[in-house]
């Protein structure tokens, strides 16, 4: 495909290769739950802001499960990243498996919901700007050397909008605005 219809250029995306502290860290969930081969895939993002405003892909991880399983993921990847905020997409059906997992799941307290008012394509065009800019970084050493973990999330980067699957790429713009696009709180 033409490099001129994909919002993300394969030679946009900036790597780390250095662990450097974050600032803040969100995991960022576009659930989908349904085992069938033709459905969705839920997608969990896992996003660090270091203190030089460099957000960094810590984990991308993309699985067709029912909803029990999407609450043990979301418990293995709390537990292993220890994330400040649970962003959970909370369109239609979503928002009342929101609701149950703030009420019962051991990590409720942290998930907040998110309802997408804007179109995926318009998400993915602001994302691709901090693409593009090197804000937004996989884990890797160069597009030919992107770490095991996080290939599906840059083929979903550089192949939208024309890729089967676009669910890694949707949960990394929106936990990457989150981060970056939130005013800070002041302090009187």
């Amino acid at each position: 495909m033409p490099d001129e219809e994909v919002l993300i250029r394969p030679e946009w995306p900036q790597f780390w290769t250095e662990p450097a502290a974050c600032a803040e860290v969100v995991l960022s969930v576009d659930p989908a739950v349904s085992r069938r081969s033709s459905a969705d895939r839920s997608a969990l993002v896992t996003l660090g802001r270091t203190a030089a405003g460099e957000v960094r892909c810590l984990e991308a991880l993309a699985r067709r499960v029912s909803t029990p399983q999407l609450v043990e993921l979301l418990d293995d990847a709390d537990r292993r990243w220890r994330p400040d905020v649970i962003l959970f997409e909370s369109n239609a059906a979503f928002a009342g498996i929101r609701d149950l997992l703030v009420r019962h799941a051991r990590f409720g307290p942290k998930i907040k919901g998110v309802t997408q008012t804007r179109d995926k394509t318009s998400r993915v065009n602001a994302f691709s700007v901090l693409v593009e800019n090197g804000t937004f970084r996989l884990k890797g050493a160069d597009p030919k050397h992107v770490a095991a973990g996080q290939q599906e999330l840059f083929d979903e980067m550089t192949t939208f909008p024309f890729a089967e699957h676009d669910d890694l790429l949707d949960a990394a713009a929106s936990g990457t605005a989150y981060l970056l696009e939130r005013p800070e709180p002041r302090v009187w």
